[in-house]
């Protein structure tokens, strides 16, 4: 018997780190930050805001949000198979930032990414690849991970963050959701206190589980 192919697939801020990672940098402005606006994306906010940490003397080797960054610090590069964010790269010492793509076709997610859309995609290369999951596990904490939970299939779970917008959007629709499998037990282990701390899939042998992990 094969083993069984599971993708995990896991937010970041809020939920792998126990804090929103733009907010972070943002913190390290020594001047006031100017407001967001509500009306904007906040990707072109955040541009605004490296690009005063720039004036402001702040190296690019004092950020240290970077997904990628951060798994190598822990090292837990080799855990994760992708990550799917914005991509960014640093010119002449200011953080330029890029969208991921610019999309208009859901309105549950930013303009500037579709975690809903990306995971489909994703899913759907690994199949022509050869590889087709047994079950997806969906873990994150906003209301943009609602489009993406809605794509999971009834065999699938998602695990909404105990405290947090996303496990409020589930509350508020109640008997309204009928196509997503939520796990009751992991509210119990993601919590504000202890994000990820999951024995989800504990019961089943390691040698008898085939997991593959990408991050948003």
């Amino acid at each position: 018997m094969s083993p069984a192919k599971l993708l995990a697939a896991f937010d970041f801020d809020h939920t792998i780190v126990d804090d929103n990672s733009d907010v972070v940098a943002r913190r390290l402005l020594k001047c006031n930050a100017p407001i967001f606006d509500q009306g904007t994306c906040w990707t072109d906010y955040m541009q605004q805001i490296f690009e005063l940490l720039q004036k402001q003397g702040t190296t690019p080797q004092e950020i240290r949000y970077f997904i990628e960054k951060w798994l190598r610090s822990k090292k837990l590069d080799h855990v994760v198979a992708h990550v799917f964010t914005n991509p960014a790269e640093f010119d002449g010492g200011t953080l330029r930032i890029q969208k991921h793509h610019k999309q208009d076709w859901c309105a549950l997610s930013s303009e500037n990414l579709c975690k809903g859309h990306i995971l489909e995609n994703y899913i759907e290369k690994r199949k022509v690849e050869g590889v087709e999951f047994d079950k997806i596990l969906y873990v994150g904490d906003g209301n943009n991970d609602y489009c993406p939970s809605l794509k999971l299939r009834e065999e699938d779970v998602t695990f909404p963050r105990k405290g947090y917008a996303f496990m409020q959007k589930l509350d508020q629709l109640g008997g309204m959701i009928n196509n997503i499998n939520i796990s009751k037990p992991l509210l119990l282990l993601v919590s504000p206190s202890a994000p990820l701390k999951t024995k989800a899939c504990s019961h089943v042998p390691q040698h008898q589980v085939q997991m593959s992990v990408v991050c948003f």
